[in-house]
């Protein structure tokens, strides 16, 4: 499989040039880094197999043409990001890329081939021609130096922010991201407080407690697990929660925001992840999006953010009828029914790429999303695992909000 040039640059030009501005820290770099990339491309007599083998060898090629930049013009200047943020990031990624700008080539590449184009410890392997485990030692020194870059920058702050969870009950996916979340936060000093109350608490007393972190200068931030319970009035947990603070956007002020096109502010953290990685990833989300979701906190945010980029909307929910062929005739669907490994490869087609944003646990006790991961791998195009994927950006989304803030 060989395309033109047209083909291959209106495909490639953004995510090459995303690596390649990372990598060089110079927009003049970047564009030669990007020039030279698709000029190997098409001298190359390579047959590739398929578009993900196009990818992963265009992907290296230009890792290693930006290695090779480094390598013979020795610089590490830093960027403007002012000229950055009109190129390739939207203002709500800043504080990520900011971060991960300031670290060396190697440490990049293993951080951009994992977290931002989605590859496997083993497919990095075979990539970069090393050994599994050494992929994942380059990974946990990569990780280890990013978390002093954050570091660094929470230690600048006059006072440590500190994050307020509220959880009621003990649903196991609500524990499972409190663990990951607290061990992130300790991890980079950032102090967490956390309320665990019954499911009986009542409203009121729910309201109390948001009232008190509302008023502690301390606490830059509150987030509050759900679904609440059914007795619990949503609305006036989300009306209570002051706007300074809302972590997850559940307040109408910082809804309206969203829906207004401000993004400079909080956004719903699982819309945000799901929009960042698709971009990441260089896909254009100008095209059909599905939503399978209606909520105030996914569905709806998530539709005002993809219709920002262009995208055409529609919404579904689980109770739509015809939801099969909705799917089908979707280029991006973006499901969080919650209803565990539902949607099998029936649902789909082989261009089918789907974004889970769903959580729960299977009949083994695992972690899982919405889409039966074991029968479309290997028939859709592309698809974001549970867990991981999504879930793997919404930690460190949070903390940067927290620390930004």
């Amino acid at each position: 499989m060989k395309r033109n040039a047209d083909q291959i640059f209106n495909k490639y030009c953004k995510l090459l040039y995303k690596i390649s501005i990372i990598m060089l820290c110079s927009e003049e770099d970047a564009y030669d880094a990007v020039q030279e990339s698709f000029l190997k491309y098409l001298n190359t007599k390579m047959d590739f197999n398929d578009e993900s083998h196009e990818r992963a060898w265009l992907t290296r090629v230009n890792i290693n043409i930006c290695k090779n930049i480094l390598r013979f013009r020795r610089m590490h200047p830093t960027v403007d990001y002012e000229t950055l943020a009109l190129h390739y990031h939207k203002p709500e990624e800043t504080g990520i890329m900011d971060t991960l700008m300031t670290l060396n080539a190697k440490d990049k590449e293993v951080l951009i081939l994992y977290y931002i184009e989605g590859y496997s410890c083993k497919e990095i392997a075979d990539m970069l021609k090393v050994s599994e485990s050494a992929v994942k030692k380059k990974l946990e020194r990569a990780r280890k130096r990013l978390k002093e870059k954050l570091l660094e920058k929470i230690e600048n702050l006059n006072e440590k922010p500190v994050l307020a969870i509220i959880r009621l009950g003990q649903r196991p996916e609500d524990l499972s991201y409190e663990k990951g979340l607290t061990k992130t936060a300790k991890e980079l000093s950032i102090p967490v407080d956390i309320y665990k109350l019954e499911v009986q608490t009542k409203t009121s007393q729910l309201i109390s407690l948001i009232e008190k972190l509302n008023e502690d200068k301390k606490v830059k931030g509150i987030l509050i697990f759900r679904p609440l319970p059914k007795h619990i009035d949503e609305k006036e947990v989300a009306l209570a929660i002051s706007p300074q603070k809302d972590l997850d956007c559940i307040n109408p002020i910082n809804k309206a925001k969203i829906y207004d096109g401000d993004v400079n502010g909080f956004i719903p953290l699982s819309p945000k992840a799901a929009v960042m990685l698709m971009e990441d990833y260089g896909y254009n989300l100008a095209k059909r999006a599905l939503i399978i979701n209606r909520s105030q906190v996914v569905g709806k945010p998530l539709a005002m953010l993809l219709l920002n980029r262009n995208a055409t909307v529609t919404i579904a929910h689980s109770k739509t009828e015809n939801i099969k062929e909705l799917i089908k005739k979707s280029d991006y669907v973006f499901t969080a029914m919650g209803k565990m490994k539902s949607l099998d490869r029936s649902f789909f087609t082989e261009k089918s790429i789907i974004i889970d944003l769903s959580i729960g646990i299977d009949e083994n006790g695992k972690l899982c999303g919405d889409i039966d991961q074991e029968d479309v791998n290997d028939f859709v195009q592309a698809y974001t695992p549970v867990p991981g994927g999504v879930g793997s950006l919404t930690n460190l989304l949070l903390l940067e909000s927290l620390i930004h803030e």
